[in-house]
Protein backbone atom coordinates (compact mmCIF):
# COMPACT_ATOMS: atom_id res chain seq x y z
CA UNK A 1 0.00 0.00 0.00
CA UNK A 2 2.73 2.58 0.92
CA UNK A 3 4.92 1.89 -2.24
CA UNK A 4 1.83 2.20 -4.39
CA UNK A 5 1.31 5.56 -2.49
CA UNK A 6 5.08 6.58 -2.97
CA UNK A 7 4.66 5.62 -6.65
CA UNK A 8 1.48 7.65 -7.31
CA UNK A 9 3.45 10.54 -6.00
CA UNK A 10 6.43 10.10 -8.25
CA UNK A 11 4.28 9.75 -11.09
CA UNK A 12 2.35 13.02 -10.29
CA UNK A 13 6.00 14.97 -9.74
CA UNK A 14 6.81 14.07 -13.01
CA UNK A 15 4.25 14.66 -14.83
CA UNK A 16 3.44 18.22 -13.05
CA UNK A 17 7.62 19.03 -13.50
CA UNK A 18 8.05 17.81 -17.04
CA UNK A 19 8.81 20.73 -19.48
CA UNK A 20 5.72 21.98 -21.07
CA UNK A 21 5.81 22.28 -24.93
CA UNK A 22 6.88 26.04 -26.16
CA UNK A 23 4.68 27.81 -28.58
CA UNK A 24 7.25 27.92 -31.42
CA UNK A 25 7.51 23.60 -32.23
CA UNK A 26 10.69 23.95 -33.36
CA UNK A 27 12.31 24.41 -30.27
CA UNK A 28 11.03 21.42 -29.16
CA UNK A 29 12.75 19.05 -30.96
CA UNK A 30 15.43 18.17 -28.46
CA UNK A 31 12.73 17.88 -25.29
CA UNK A 32 10.16 14.83 -26.82
CA UNK A 33 10.43 13.26 -30.25
CA UNK A 34 7.09 13.42 -32.29
CA UNK A 35 7.18 10.15 -33.48
CA UNK A 36 9.42 7.24 -32.09
CA UNK A 37 11.61 6.25 -35.32
CA UNK A 38 13.16 2.78 -36.11
CA UNK A 39 16.70 4.25 -37.07
CA UNK A 40 18.19 2.64 -33.90
CA UNK A 41 17.46 -0.22 -31.75
CA UNK A 42 18.84 -3.21 -29.98
CA UNK A 43 15.92 -5.70 -29.47
CA UNK A 44 13.20 -6.42 -30.98
CA UNK A 45 9.82 -8.80 -30.47
CA UNK A 46 8.85 -11.47 -33.42
CA UNK A 47 7.60 -14.14 -34.43
CA UNK A 48 10.28 -17.50 -35.26
CA UNK A 49 9.26 -18.52 -39.16
CA UNK A 50 11.63 -20.80 -39.33
CA UNK A 51 14.34 -22.92 -37.18
CA UNK A 52 17.93 -24.05 -38.76
CA UNK A 53 20.51 -25.71 -36.94
CA UNK A 54 21.51 -22.93 -34.44
CA UNK A 55 19.88 -20.02 -35.82
CA UNK A 56 16.40 -18.62 -36.52
CA UNK A 57 13.91 -16.67 -39.08
CA UNK A 58 12.47 -14.38 -37.34
CA UNK A 59 9.91 -11.85 -38.81
CA UNK A 60 9.51 -8.38 -36.87
CA UNK A 61 6.16 -6.11 -38.21
CA UNK A 62 6.76 -2.46 -37.61
CA UNK A 63 3.59 -0.07 -37.37
CA UNK A 64 4.22 3.79 -38.42
CA UNK A 65 2.94 6.57 -37.12
CA UNK A 66 0.60 6.78 -40.55
CA UNK A 67 -0.78 2.98 -39.69
CA UNK A 68 1.54 1.79 -42.03
CA UNK A 69 2.80 -1.76 -41.04
CA UNK A 70 5.91 -2.98 -42.35
CA UNK A 71 7.72 -6.44 -42.44
CA UNK A 72 11.41 -7.30 -41.89
CA UNK A 73 12.92 -10.58 -41.58
CA UNK A 74 16.14 -11.78 -39.48
CA UNK A 75 18.76 -14.46 -39.32
CA UNK A 76 19.38 -14.92 -35.42
CA UNK A 77 22.15 -17.17 -35.13
CA UNK A 78 23.09 -18.24 -31.28
CA UNK A 79 26.44 -18.73 -29.90
CA UNK A 80 27.52 -20.07 -26.33
CA UNK A 81 27.10 -16.62 -24.93
CA UNK A 82 23.07 -16.47 -26.07
CA UNK A 83 20.76 -16.49 -23.04
CA UNK A 84 17.37 -18.35 -24.11
CA UNK A 85 14.48 -17.75 -21.70
CA UNK A 86 10.98 -18.41 -21.17
CA UNK A 87 8.15 -15.94 -20.10
CA UNK A 88 4.20 -15.28 -20.02
CA UNK A 89 3.39 -11.88 -21.78
CA UNK A 90 1.73 -11.04 -18.92
CA UNK A 91 3.74 -11.43 -16.36
CA UNK A 92 3.73 -8.98 -13.66
CA UNK A 93 7.53 -9.91 -12.33
CA UNK A 94 10.55 -10.27 -14.28
CA UNK A 95 10.99 -13.90 -13.40
CA UNK A 96 12.17 -16.21 -16.68
CA UNK A 97 12.74 -19.72 -16.65
CA UNK A 98 16.27 -21.33 -18.80
CA UNK A 99 15.28 -23.15 -22.31
CA UNK A 100 16.79 -25.15 -24.31
CA UNK A 101 17.20 -24.09 -27.68
CA UNK A 102 15.29 -27.25 -29.10
CA UNK A 103 12.85 -25.32 -26.85
CA UNK A 104 12.14 -22.51 -29.86
CA UNK A 105 9.66 -23.46 -32.51
CA UNK A 106 8.22 -22.20 -36.05
CA UNK A 107 5.06 -19.65 -34.60
CA UNK A 108 6.54 -18.61 -31.25
CA UNK A 109 6.72 -15.24 -30.28
CA UNK A 110 9.78 -14.18 -29.25
CA UNK A 111 12.14 -10.86 -27.84
CA UNK A 112 15.23 -10.88 -29.48
CA UNK A 113 18.46 -8.86 -28.58
CA UNK A 114 21.41 -8.21 -29.76
CA UNK A 115 24.56 -6.39 -28.79
CA UNK A 116 24.62 -3.95 -32.08
CA UNK A 117 22.14 -1.55 -33.72
CA UNK A 118 19.35 -3.89 -35.33
CA UNK A 119 18.05 -1.28 -37.58
CA UNK A 120 20.60 -1.73 -40.63
CA UNK A 121 20.71 -5.37 -40.13
CA UNK A 122 19.25 -8.63 -41.57
CA UNK A 123 21.56 -11.58 -39.60
CA UNK A 124 23.31 -11.06 -36.09
CA UNK A 125 24.45 -13.50 -33.38
CA UNK A 126 21.36 -12.95 -30.11
CA UNK A 127 22.85 -11.75 -26.71
CA UNK A 128 19.12 -12.78 -24.98
CA UNK A 129 16.30 -14.45 -26.56
CA UNK A 130 12.92 -14.53 -24.53
CA UNK A 131 10.27 -16.95 -25.69
CA UNK A 132 6.28 -15.77 -24.95
CA UNK A 133 4.48 -18.41 -23.61
CA UNK A 134 0.90 -18.40 -23.27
Amino acid sequence: MLFGLISLLVILVVIFNYPRPEANPSLNKSRIPVAVTSTSFNDFIGQITAVTGQSLSVTMEQTATDGQVTTKQYQVSTDSSTTLLRTTPSAVTTAKETIAFSDLKPGDSVLVAGADNLANLTSFVATRIVKYQN
